[in-house]
């Protein structure tokens, strides 16, 4: 049985009002004998709390990743084969074990050789809103902490409830659950997710996902679209300003065994980074998801990696407006707006430029500097980072050391690419080059920092 003080609506409301939140300002579902949570619509007469803990309990065979798989199937589908469910769950001695039990407690009915959702629980149309109860009465069963879910909070922008807030000890915890596949988590879902944190202010915010699958998209999505907020982005109209440090986004895969783990993992220091998506995103970061180089605008940017892209293909430096024209028109990017951005692109010393006329036409011919370039290569290109890494291993393991020419062989990579990082490191100092007159690049010189940055794995 549970201490009355965790289901208590006055210890959970004052430390709500401790974090900010009257309790005018707050609403919130039952925590026991809610009508939305499968397994708490109980026949008359049936306690109204039983022991969640007990080996037999409703709670201990949700916490089972293979039951909860079953149940999914079973209120998405409505009505399933054994067939289908023994796809599912492989042992069929186990799966008789929880078919029974399904049935004994009225969340299935057996129809031949088909099971459907009881009677009593048409009314619910999937597991989301017993995940979020399974995990408020995991704060209070393990960690003894005040819980509720379907909390609303006046203020709180649309897009439904803060579905869990626990607090442990002086920490507050917000945990966003989602019960369905990853594909069909929408960016819409995610932006409001990083809205409520940024307005509630939890120590902790944990997305977490009831899958088996990699995160690792989720985690991406997420950092697109806080970068481009508008609302709770690092330069939003108002500014908000929040810990971005608290998200972190887990699933409940196998090697964790199960969401009871899952949870337990965002209390271990040691396990605190891992899934932490806004943790430690650089300006570098920032710029590539955005693609806005540094005192540019959208346009500007866009501009910038039309004339390098056109230059790498055709491998000339020098590039005319007339050659990008067509592609900033597709772009919507009107011709007024492209020489803005080619006259912007000069003031900022991206390219060096000289304007040209053929007597009823004005063109711009472009050369992209060396930091222009680097610029570009670093918000635009993926590979760039990798790419600089292999030349300079290059450079530094081969005897003597490959020309330029060699290095696009080795490194797979197009010929203004490799000339530009060569040339950033003539700049650096960590090499010397002799320039042909057709253009091959061969080194003489190579700089004790050059190798030393390579055996010490340094980024360049």
């Amino acid at each position: 049985m549970m201490d009355d003080k965790f289901l208590s609506d006055e210890t959970f409301n004052l430390l709500l009002l401790h974090h900010g939140w009257p309790k005018e300002t707050v609403t919130y579902t039952p925590v026991v004998g809610n009508r939305e949570v499968i397994g708490q619509i109980w026949d008359a007469g049936v306690s109204l709390y039983p022991a969640q803990d007990a080996p037999d309990s409703f709670f201990s065979h949700f916490g089972n990743t293979t039951f909860r798989k079953l149940l999914r199937f079973l209120f998405d589908r409505r009505r399933c084969t054994y067939d289908e469910l023994k796809n599912i769950c492989g042992n069929e001695r186990k799966l008789a074990e929880y078919l029974v039990y399904l049935v004994a407690q009225k969340i299935a009915e057996q129809v031949e050789h088909t099971w459907r959702v009881g009677s009593r629980y048409e009314h619910i149309l999937d597991i989301g809103k017993t995940l979020e109860w399974y995990v408020t009465t995991w704060f209070h069963l393990y960690l003894h902490a005040p819980a509720r879910f379907g909390v609303k909070l006046k203020g709180m922008p649309k897009g439904g409830d803060l579905d869990v807030i626990a607090f442990v000890g002086e920490k507050s915890v917000l945990v966003e659950c989602k019960s369905r596949r990853i594909d069909n988590i929408e960016d819409e879902e995610l932006h409001l997710f990083l809205q409520r944190v940024a307005l509630f202010q939890p120590a902790i915010a944990l997305l977490l996902v009831d899958t088996e699958r990699s995160i690792k998209t989720l985690s991406e999505r997420i950092k697109r679209i806080y970068v481009t907020s508008e609302l709770i982005g690092p330069e939003n109209m108002q500014a908000i300003q929040w810990n971005t440090n608290c998200v972190e986004v887990t699933n409940t895969r196998s090697g964790r065994k199960g969401i009871d783990t899952a949870l337990q993992a965002i209390f271990a220091v040691s396990h605190r980074d891992r899934d932490k998506p806004l943790v430690g995103l650089s300006s570098l970061a920032v710029q590539k998801i955005k693609g806005v180089l540094p005192g540019l605008n959208k346009d500007d940017s866009l501009v910038m990696k039309l004339l390098c892209e056109k230059a790498i293909a055709t491998y000339r430096t020098i590039i005319d407006t007339e050659d990008i024209r067509e592609e900033a028109q597709q772009l919507n990017i009107s011709q007024e707006a492209l020489f803005d951005a080619i006259e912007m692109l000069m003031v900022r010393k991206y390219t060096q430029g000289q304007w040209v006329s053929n007597g009823s036409s004005i063109s711009v011919l472009n050369e992209p500097t060396i930091s222009g370039f680097e610029e570009y290569a670093r918000t635009f290109r993926d590979d760039y980072p990798a790419t600089v890494k292999a030349v300079a291993l290059l450079i530094v393991n081969t005897t003597p050391p490959p020309n330029s020419y060699e290095l696009v062989a080795l490194v797979a990579q197009p010929q203004l690419i490799i000339d530009h990082i060569l040339k950033v490191f003539q700049s650096k100092e960590l090499i010397k080059l002799h320039t042909s007159f057709i253009g091959l690049m061969v080194i003489y010189n190579i700089s004790p920092e050059l190798k030393r940055a390579v055996r010490d794995g340094k980024e360049l």
